[in-house]
């Protein structure tokens, strides 16, 4: 028998299964979508069974070890990767990796063994201790002295692999029979086990380690491993919430159909109740015996939508980024056991190892972050509606602002639209105040907040009510401006201005994360003229501390590193530990708080400032999302909307909290520009440390594509929005077609010593 193997290694030329003889030691073990460990050229490396085939051929390879007993990988997802590594344009490899967690793959080194004696002096003095070193150990210096070692057989390079997937384990204590013994301590342990039978051994550290081993030799305890998951620590836990449905809701409950595969769209205001929608659908799911996906866009909001999920269902695994490669682990051995049967998580969570899928929900289906920025370039609804297709489940997306493509389908019939009109406990949608910060300027209010939100801050803080403060920039200012020669400081590795922290007192880049002491004067003409410029979070916070002397809490990327900080902020405020929480974007949906009656949203036109013709969708959904967490409880809600640019109808048609006056527009401006959802576009980058390179490399792919799809709309090349990152530079193509065209993975085929790769329908232009 033999097996075709995709093996772990990224390149173009073996991007393709490849024969090995099953062993016959192996056979009946080996199943389709297992891991394997196989021969390739000089080294072993991590494989994939793809497929298997009743031929014997004596001439290839065998496969070295088999490391699954039961396939990690499900005939579901074998078939599933193939369509994504297409409609990604990437490797098969990097599907089939992004499909299971890091620690089911491997790492590799290599080490340098010596077999006789070395005639160099340099490689020989770093075999002094040992007849075999790390790789790594060399001086690049002496790569030419090493490769010479090689060749005249001195030394050896063996390649190693290292499996990650670590169980963690606990030792336990049993009692097998009761006596009364001579020895005090140990007919302690004996009293205390008589009425446990069986405890953790950690629970008998004050007993001697002697003491336990005479036991377990004469008979009376066992002491033994076993396998325990690791604990998802999330401080935030509510009471069970059941409320009744109200007209509305049980309308749109109603109407999913849980034994066909439709696609259906629940627009619903913010506060309108989606949740519980969501919650009975997938009881219902249970009551069925089937499973749920219930997908979030953003780790924070993950810990509240987690904990309103098992405060209903005690058995549901997590999934997202924050969380540790073994707690991942942990987590998709428990779904792949069928232990527990609704998966709540971020982007990855689409590809849990669920079987019998009952239903698959999206929560605020418009958000970008369900696209993965890096291959494979899959979009989790894509994803989401393929396997509703498999499982002929439906798949609820939801969103009070849903995305214009979205919205669209709904109007084209394509999408079942479900509507929640008004907020679910009686509480109204917030007053809306749109502030021209021009006119703060004219009457000599040059600070970051106008009169009217100063006031409101006041008021509130005296009703002793909570404040949200949104601006869509992390750091303490956005960058240093020189005022005599006009330059701004900027990362010597990529195209853009560094970034001031002030808590770290340093530069920083938030491409590459290159970092540098604030400078005092200008690199470019030396002028100590220089001086941050713009208002980052780290600002806000450092003026509403100073101003209202109140407690702040500040959730951005910067502040959220630490694991678990998300959580345990949202926790804080939702516990009064703060009056007031600044943050980007990551406060701005989903977040549920019940004394926030104010939210104040700084510079709301920076998003139109993008060069993204999603910039007035971005801006759009962004205020009316951070705007939605005011008023949920009863008291109606403000919001301070401050902009220059007040007349943009993005900004204007928030006024009247209704999403379609906005989309009417923007849809109309799409469709005159010609862009999505009326075409498919597809995004080519090419990078290279040559930008004159690069642009031929553009030009010569521009020719191929215009053979290849006659019909389409090539522009470009042209540099990229961030020209150089990682001093690489970065030309694109931009491709309009009226069809999304996978066959463009042919041009990375054919260019396979450079650096390009394809985004169909990305999320950034």
């Amino acid at each position: 028998m033999n097996a075709l193997v995709i093996v772990d290694v990224k390149a173009k030329q073996v991007n393709k299964p490849y024969t090995y003889i099953v062993p016959k030691e192996f056979e009946g073990i080996i199943e389709r979508g297992s891991r394997v460990i196989v021969p390739f050229g000089p080294r072993t490396v991590l494989g994939f069974v793809v497929d298997l085939i009743d031929e014997v051929n004596s001439n290839l390879k065998e496969i070295n070890e088999v490391l699954d007993i039961v396939p990690v990988l499900s005939m579901e997802m074998l078939s599933l990767s193939k369509v994504i590594a297409k409609e990604t344009s990437s490797f098969l490899i990097t599907v089939l990796k992004t499909m299971i967690p890091n620690a089911l793959s491997v790492s590799y080194n290599k080490t340098l063994k010596k077999i006789n004696d070395i005639t160099t002096n340099e490689i020989s003095n770093y075999f002094n201790d040992s007849d075999e070193i790390d790789y790594k150990v060399i001086d690049k210096n002496y790569y030419s002295q090493l490769k010479y070692e090689i060749k005249l057989k001195n030394i050896e390079v063996v390649y190693n692999y290292e499996r990650k997937d670590k169980v963690k384990e606990n030792s336990f204590v049993k009692l097998l029979k009761y006596a009364f013994l001579k020895e005090e301590k140990q007919q302690a342990i004996l009293d205390y086990l008589l009425d446990k039978k069986e405890v953790n051994k950690k629970d008998l550290k004050d007993f001697s380690e002697s003491s336990l081993k005479t036991l377990e030799k004469n008979g009376y305890i066992s002491i033994y491993k076993q396998e325990v998951y690791r604990e998802i620590n999330n401080p935030i836990s509510n009471a069970p919430i059941i409320k009744e449905l109200n007209e509305e809701q049980t309308l749109a409950y109603k109407k999913v159909d849980l034994y066909d595969d439709k696609t259906y769209l629940l627009y619903g205001v913010t506060g309108s109740g989606k949740t519980e929608v969501y919650l009975r659908l997938i009881e219902d799911c249970l009551e069925m015996g089937k499973s749920a996906i219930f997908l979030v866009p953003e780790i924070s909001l993950t810990p509240q939508m987690t904990a309103r999920v098992k405060s209903r269902i005690k058995d549901c695994a997590v999934f997202h980024s924050a969380m540790s490669d073994n707690e991942r682990y942990d987590e998709w051995r428990r779904i792949y056991r069928d232990e527990v049967k609704v998966v709540v998580g971020a982007r990855s969570a689409i590809f849990a190892p669920l079987k019998n899928i009952g239903i698959i929900i999206i929560d605020e289906e418009h958000e970008h972050t369900y696209k993965q920025d890096t291959n494979p370039r899959y979009n989790a609804k894509d994803i989401a509606r393929l396997r509703a297709d498999y499982h002929n489940c439906p798949l609820i997306l939801g969103s009070a602002t849903p995305s214009i493509e979205s919205f669209y389908k709904a109007k084209l019939g394509e999408y079942k639209l479900l509507n929640l009109p008004h907020r679910a406990n009686n509480s109204v949608l917030p007053n809306m105040h749109i502030i021209n910060m021009s006119d703060e300027i004219a009457i000599g209010n040059r600070s970051m907040f106008s009169n009217t939100l100063s006031n409101m801050i006041s008021d509130r803080l005296d009703k002793k009510e909570q404040i949200m403060l949104l601006i869509n920039k992390r750091g303490y200012s956005s960058f240093m401006l020189c005022r005599n020669c006009g330059e701004a400081v900027k990362c010597p590795n990529c195209d853009v201005t560094l970034t001031y922290h002030k808590t770290t007192d340093k530069l920083v880049c938030h491409y590459c994360g290159y970092r540098m002491d604030k400078v005092t004067e200008c690199p470019s003409c030396h002028s100590k003229m220089i001086k941050e410029l713009g208002a980052g979070s780290e600002q806000v916070e450092e003026f509403i501390k100073k101003k209202y002397k109140c407690n702040v809490i500040r959730m951005d990327s910067d502040t959220t590193v630490k694991k678990g900080s998300h959580a345990q902020m949202i926790k804080d405020f939702m516990d009064g530990k703060a009056e007031v929480l600044v943050g980007t974007q990551m406060i701005s949906k989903g977040l549920d708080f019940d004394n926030v009656t104010l939210v104040g949203i700084l510079l709301a036109d920076i998003t139109l400032k993008m060069p993204d013709f999603r910039n007035s969708e971005r801006t759009y959904d962004l205020i009316m999302q951070v705007a939605g967490r005011a008023g949920r409880r009863g008291v109606k809600g403000d919001v301070v909307v401050q902009s220059y640019n007040t007349n943009h109808y993005a900004i204007d048609s928030t006024k009247f909290n209704n999403y379609e006056i906005f989309y009417n527009k923007e849809i109309k401006a799409r469709e005159l520009s010609n862009l999505p959802p009326f075409v498919h576009i597809s995004q080519i980058v090419i990078e290279h440390e040559d930008l004159k390179k690069a642009f031929e490399i553009g030009y010569m792919v521009k020719s191929k594509i215009a053979k290849l799809l006659p019909k389409a709309f090539v522009m470009g090349p042209a540099t990229a929005n961030i020209a150089k990152v990682n001093n690489k530079f970065r030309v694109q193509l931009t491709v309009k077609n009226k069809d999304v065209n996978y066959d463009l993975f042919k041009i990375i085929e054919e260019n396979q010593d450079i650096n390009i790769y394809v985004d169909h329908d990305p999320v950034l232009i």
